[in-house]
């Protein structure tokens, strides 16, 4: 049986659903499968929905369903496009019969979830489509997060961004902002909005904010096309100031981002960006009555819109972060060689905000294969090299310098004994990858209130032993001298005057980092005290990966 005839007879077995206008192929384009159908609803309620089926269906592309249900007069209710497309996402299926059953029950869900039981509202909120624009052959993004401030509505002023590195989007230029702070209308700081140092260190320029609190969008979800639309959240102060900043404050030929503020049914303040030109702001002045020149808007100019994004900490850790006492205790890492490198990239990704890095040597190109740096800078010191990359990575870690000498330890001492003990006892959690015994040594001497977690690894990554609790020299030592079997012999000596190292891939390492880190965060989700554990791997037939708590 043909696709054609198959998806026909399905449609006639549905007790609910009539066809009303016969299923055909498109004539333009080859394997388009298109027709119409009508849906009881209730049993005074029937709705139509134009049907398309694509010639990969019943395949997915890029997760977009093969199938759509269109009707545009259905545009005021939740999750549907602005072509009067409803949003479905569908279980997978590769046979046809399965695949139409799948669709057709979320057409059915949506009408439930949507129409019946919403009507005009969804539990859920949408945020406004906005299409990307091109303006001058590059498009625009800003990331903005939550700030402790109440705007009023119809306020407005400077703001001030700072652009980063431009990527390539839809084969274009895309030009990409984070918004530092909000000004008054003299430029003057009002509002600093939080990032990392290295976030708040860039070069700032200039832009404009207006606070308009109502949704500024079509059914409350589609952005408005062109200015006259806009036209009625804006104040006349905002735009006869605006007239002024275009002559007075921009240099003819800047790019101007406008950010449009409104609040979401949660309370959220959210923000739009609209990407303007000095010389060519939408604006033109009228003579009134008595000669004098009004500023207003040209309402049949185009908005061109940028993307803006949330990335408020709850958003960008909002698919996955480690436990809170992690995320928001303060955390000394000893050593950031391989296994510190990797622990300080889980613990930056898992939202961790507060990291401090102890470590003094320097970076060479032959350390880059098994650890989290790059090649680039070639030589240079390994926090500074760290503390980059992690920046990188998270716009709300802080990574403060700390000015200790840890080889003053090694004087033990009383007075410095209690000296480490404070400096120690100041962080909730300190991590050692040194993997120096004379230090753990002395480390374990320590009066200690934090939690400390010591890391060794043994030579071609078999085992990963962690010493959290008690003496933690004693259990590592007695593991590596006493208990694990392991090759000594056969260790990386490469030319020259080095010191011999294990020999491990940066898999290797990873695989028994990231299982000690599950460990630690999961016993920290169930409060469960955390003893020595020892992780190491087998390799007979298959990989087997263990983990000894003791």
């Amino acid at each position: 049986m043909n696709k054609l005839k198959h998806i026909e007879n399905f449609i006639q077995r549905q007790s609910d659903i009539k066809i009303l206008t016969s299923f055909s192929y498109n004539s333009e384009l080859k394997g388009l499968i298109e027709g119409s159908i009508t849906i009881e609803v209730e049993p005074s309620i029937i709705l139509n929905f134009e049907v398309s089926i694509y010639p990969l269906y019943p395949f997915q592309f890029q997760n977009v369903e093969s199938i759509s249900f269109k009707n545009p007069e259905l545009l005021e209710y939740g999750h549907i496009m602005k072509d009067g497309s409803i949003c479905i996402h569908t279980t997978h299926s590769v046979s046809l019969e399965e695949k139409l059953g799948y669709d057709f029950n979320s057409l059915r869900l949506w009408i439930k979830e949507y129409y019946i039981n919403s009507r005009n509202s969804s539990s859920k909120y949408e945020h406004i489509i906005t299409p990307l624009a091109l303006f001058e052959d590059c498009y625009y993004s800003l990331c903005f997060n939550n700030i402790e401030k109440d705007f009023l509505k119809g306020e407005f002023g400077l703001i001030s961004l700072s652009e980063v590195r431009s990527g390539i989007y839809n084969e274009k230029r895309i030009r990409n902002f984070y918004l530092q702070s909000f000004n008054n209308i003299s430029g003057k700081e009002l509002h600093n909005v939080e990032w990392n140092p290295k976030i708040k260190s860039l070069s700032k320029n200039e832009g404009i904010y207006v606070y308009i609190e109502n949704i500024p969008a079509e059914y409350g979800k589609f952005s408005l096309k062109k200015w006259d639309q806009l036209h009625p959240y804006l104040s006349k102060s905002f735009i006869e100031t605006l007239h002024y900043w275009e002559k007075n404050i921009f240099g003819k030929g800047e790019i101007v981002p406008l950010i449009v503020g409104y609040k979401i049914p949660n309370g959220e303040l959210h923000w739009e960006l609209i990407i303007l030109k000095a010389g060519d702001f939408p604006l033109y002045g009228v003579k009134d009555s008595t000669k004098k020149w009004n500023t207003e808007i040209d309402g049949d100019r185009t908005i061109k819109w940028g993307k803006t994004h949330n990335i408020s900490y709850d958003y960008f850790f909002g698919r996955g972060k480690l436990n809170d006492r992690l995320t928001e205790g303060k955390i000394l890492l000893l050593g950031i060689g391989a296994v510190g490198s990797m622990i300080a990239n889980t613990l930056v990704r898992g939202g961790c905000k507060n990291i401090c890095i102890i470590d003094f040597d320097t970076k060479y190109p032959e350390n880059v294969c098994r650890s989290e740096y790059t090649l680039n800078p070639l030589v240079c010191s390994k926090i500074e090299d760290l503390r980059g990359l992690l920046y990188d990575i998270s716009p709300y870690v802080h990574i403060p310098a700390l000015d200790i000498e840890l080889k003053l330890l090694f004087q033990n001492t009383p007075e410095k004994i209690r000296e480490f003990e404070e400096i120690f006892n100041s962080y909730d959690f300190v991590f050692d990858c040194t993997t120096d015994n004379d230090l753990l040594y002395l480390i374990s001497k320590l009066n200690l209130t934090s939690d400390l977690f010591s890391f060794s690894i043994s030579n071609k990554a078999d085992h990963l032993v962690c010493a959290c609790d008690g003496n933690r020299y004693l259990f590592s030592r007695t593991q590596f001298n006493n208990v694990l079997k392991y090759n000594t012999e056969d260790l990386y000596e490469p030319t020259g005057c080095w010191s011999p190292t294990f020999k491990a891939s940066y898999n290797d390492i990873n695989l028994l980092v990231q299982t000690a880190i599950k460990h630690i965060n999961l016993k920290l989700e169930k409060n469960i005290a955390i003893g020595n554990f020892v992780v190491e791997t087998e390799f007979e037939d298959n990989l087997k990966i263990a983990l000894n708590e003791f």
